[in-house]
């Protein structure tokens, strides 16, 4: 990902909202599962990261990062609405 945003001149926020990063599979838990699932999935070797949580809102997604982020000078976040 670092390849092609440094190679297109990418900004975050279009990185963001473009491709996924990286994120080959999710794993959607209600919030009192995840303690459990996490350490079953940990138990047989996978690595578990949380990496956001489903709320109601406006529908779409929105992605925060921080500096240095994919080279982001500063705090960025990115939304898409579908």
């Amino acid at each position: 990902m670092a390849f092609l945003q440094a190679q297109g001149n990418i900004e975050p926020e279009e990185m963001a909202r473009t491709f996924n990063c990286g994120i080959g599979m999710a794993v959607v838990v209600a919030e009192g599962d995840v303690d459990s699932v996490t350490a079953a999935l940990t138990e047989v070797g996978e690595t578990v990261l949380r990496i956001g949580h489903i709320g109601e809102g406006a529908k779409g997604c929105t992605v925060r990062g921080s500096a240095g982020t994919w080279s982001a000078m500063g705090a960025w976040s990115a939304t898409h609405h579908a």
